[in-house]
């Protein structure tokens, strides 16, 4: 029984220390400094909209309409 624990401990032990090594001595790079998000302006909102079902039914929900022709 105690055979088995001391196995269990040093394979333990030399688990930690693989991962360490490989922590510290890692090649992760630079995470990308370009692309990603951005903010939408409101015309770009609007078109994506009205050429997309985006949530529902973008005629029924009026997303289509040309707002000027309501005036």
């Amino acid at each position: 029984m105690l055979t088995l624990v001391r196995r269990v401990v040093a394979a333990m032990g030399l688990t930690g220390l693989i991962a360490t090594l490989f922590r510290l001595r890692g090649r992760g790079g630079v995470p990308p400094q370009t692309g990603g998000w951005r903010e939408l302006t409101e015309a770009e909102l609007v078109d994506f909209l009205a050429t997309t079902d985006a949530g529902g039914d973008a005629a029924a929900n009026g997303a289509a309409r040309d707002p000027s022709v309501d005036q």
